[in-house]
């Protein structure tokens, strides 16, 4: 019922769009790219975290909130397996890194690989 409420409201607003604004934060929706990825990985599956440009000092905050192994990778194509160069996450910890630190910077899929034959991975990246 609350979801459909919201609906009605924000339908009505096409003839008056310029009091959406009161509701919600148009300029962050426009103009800002999604920094929180979060997810859930099967065993021994892997994830497109997110594709974009990286610069050579962007820092990226790395979330494991499960009970197994999860390791960040970039390659050139999604269909990739898992390089050498990974960062690999403990269970419920955190690792703070610069992009450089998980792989080419000029390449820009940043994936997700649980390695556990059993256990769910649970992620989430900061960018």
């Amino acid at each position: 019922m609350h979801n459909t409420r919201i609906w009605i409201n924000y339908g009505s607003f096409y003839l008056t769009p310029e009091k959406v604004s009161d509701y919600f934060d148009i300029e962050n929706i426009r103009n800002n790219e999604q920094t929180v990825f979060t997810g859930q990985l099967k065993p021994l599956k892997k994830h497109l975290v997110c594709r974009r440009k990286f610069a050579l000092t962007d820092t990226v905050t790395l979330i494991n909130q499960g009970n197994t192994h999860i390791r960040f990778y970039i390659v050139s194509n999604s269909k990739e397996p898992v390089p050498a160069t990974y960062i690999d996450v403990p269970p419920l910890s955190t690792s703070v890194v610069t992009i450089s630190q998980i792989g080419n910077v000029k390449i820009p899929h940043l994936m997700v690989y649980n390695p556990d034959p059993l256990v769910v991975g649970i992620w989430e990246v900061q960018i």
